[in-house]
């Protein structure tokens, strides 16, 4: 019996295509998770920066230029 399905054309390739599914799913998560950290940084952004003036703080300066990389 084991034999047999160890025998059929292409059971190889179905037998590593777990892989290709686990790793389209990691990356769909880790796409997500970089949305998702994306909108809370633009979230502290605008919470941070002053409304009538530039920041001219250094660390606040940092923050932009991470958030907009």
């Amino acid at each position: 019996m084991l034999q047999e399905i160890a025998n059929q054309k292409g059971v190889s390739c179905r037998a590593q295509g777990w892989k290709v599914h686990l790793c389209a799913a990691q990356l769909l998560q880790l796409t997500n998770l970089e949305h998702d950290v994306y909108e809370r940084l633009t979230n502290l952004q605008e919470g941070i920066i002053p409304k009538k003036k530039a920041a001219t703080d250094d660390d606040l300066h940092r923050i932009n230029e991470l958030i907009q990389v």
